[in-house]
């Protein structure tokens, strides 16, 4: 088929790829950022709060997972009270635009625990 009614399929095929091509750009740049915020939120837990040990987990871990449902997830462990959980949560609540999973590890449903400890990473130890 020729003329003005023709359907040009190789233009279709490099409009859907420059497409994907912007939107995994988007997904990296998103990613980024969230991982930016999920270091310096790490970052002033450690510093602050010295837990026993702080785990990150999820699509955060996972750049090619990550998309604009993503959160960042953090579970802490080894902290003194409720109270200071709460105060922690109060700092941190306000250093990132991404939604905040954020755990008290020892007081999470077992499986839930179990999976943060498997497919998680450990990104703090305090040592002891």
């Amino acid at each position: 088929m020729t003329g003005p009614e023709a359907f040009d399929t190789a233009a279709v095929a490099r409009k859907l790829r420059e497409r994907d091509a912007r939107r995994r750009q988007h997904r990296l740049e998103l990613h980024r950022r969230a991982a930016a915020d999920a270091d310096a939120i790490i970052g002033l837990i450690r510093d602050k709060y010295n837990p026993r040990r702080i785990y990150q987990w999820g699509s955060v871990l996972h750049p090619d997972r990550f998309d604009e449902n993503s959160d960042i997830d953090i579970a802490v462990d080894g902290l003194k009270s409720a109270e200071e959980f709460f105060a922690l949560y109060g700092d941190v609540m306000d250093m990132t635009d991404f939604a905040l999973d954020l755990v008290e590890l020892e007081k999470v449903n077992p499986i839930h625990r179990e999976s943060i400890l498997k497919n998680g990473r450990v990104a703090y130890d305090r040592g002891d």
